[in-house]
């Protein structure tokens, strides 16, 4: 059970009775109403003015997400780069998550981590990450808690999205890496050679109810023929929750990075309480992107949040 969320619509269930019945005293006090007159006319009251919040409609500030892995810690980490073999550096060197191999004071091989620049022609995933920009209108239901998008634009393949497009995830394929594996005896009997399949393994986004009604945006792979994979590397369970199918994922941005684009009139500084409704709210995202793992930033344009495997840059679009 999400005692948080109970916890949340309790809390929103008291005040507004609380409001009624203070209206209804205040009725009594000042206007002579009897106690059912007062509660009548508080209650009636507050019915039509929630009915007609709820009819407002939605302002909201268009924005552009652009994610950009942190390959090789991301692909090292899940295990499906693996840098203690010669055959695994040079895969990693081939689809360009490390430059070049180097060695340390003591001989052993290090990877430099610098991704090197391939010589590849239009969208690559590796090269240019996942973008995208969400547009009006908002879809009411998540609308007071952040992600509620019903429009999406691809900055990479130029085609419009819809919101269960975003919660599908958007999934690209990782050009180099495949699966299912298998390994093979070689010419040298204790050095078997791991042969790669031919459905591709994916890095994606999604939408990700982590509360209810509460979205993040999730980060990870998908790896095809996952339980042999995780056989295979029983640890990646282990450092990596939550995983679901074949999805497994690595981060997942809260919800209250998107809160402010979608409610921006909530923190309108020229309204009355805009200032501290503000603060308030940044004292509640930096704890939780805390919570979930990243840092923030803010560039020269946007808002940067930075993870172990990952960097994510939002725009405002005005």
């Amino acid at each position: 059970m999400d005692w948080s969320a109970l916890f949340g619509n309790l809390r929103g269930i008291l005040l507004k009775a609380f409001y009624v019945l203070a209206t209804a005293g205040g009725l009594q006090f000042v206007g002579g109403f009897s106690p059912r007159e007062g509660y009548t006319v508080a209650l009636a009251l507050f019915v039509v003015y929630w009915y007609a919040i709820e009819k407002i409609p939605q302002t909201m500030s268009p924005f552009a997400v652009s994610v950009d892995p942190k390959w090789f810690a991301l692909l090292k980490d899940t295990g499906l780069i693996e840098i203690e073999t010669g055959e695994g550096i040079k895969r990693a060197e081939d689809i360009g998550v490390i430059s070049a191999v180097v060695k340390d004071a003591v001989g052993n091989v290090l990877p430099k981590q610098e991704r090197q620049v391939n010589k590849r022609t239009g969208y690559d995933v590796l090269t240019h990450g996942i973008s995208f920009t969400v547009l009006p209108p908002v879809a009411k239901s998540y609308a007071s808690k952040g992600w509620a998008p019903r429009l999406i634009y691809s900055n990479n393949h130029h085609v419009f999205l819809s919101r269960s497009n975003l919660f599908d995830g958007i999934r690209e394929p990782i050009e180099g890496l495949s699966a299912p594996w298998t390994w093979i005896q070689g010419k040298d009997p204790n050095k078997p050679i791991k042969v790669y399949g031919d459905s591709p393994i994916r890095f994606y986004v999604r939408l990700r109810e982590v509360r209810l009604h509460e979205v993040g945006l999730e980060i990870g792979v998908q790896i095809p023929d996952f339980d042999d994979f995780t056989r295979q590397h029983p640890s990646v369970l282990d450092s990596f929750k939550n995983s679901t199918g074949d999805f497994l994922p690595v981060a997942t941005l809260p919800p209250e990075v998107f809160e402010y684009y979608y409610r921006p009139q909530d923190y309108d500084y020229s309204r009355s309480g805009g200032v501290g409704r503000f603060h308030k709210y940044q004292e509640r995202l930096k704890a939780r992107l805390s919570e979930f793992g990243w840092n923030q930033d803010d560039p020269t344009y946007g808002t940067h949040y930075e993870h172990k495997y990952a960097d994510v840059y939002i725009r405002e679009i005005i």
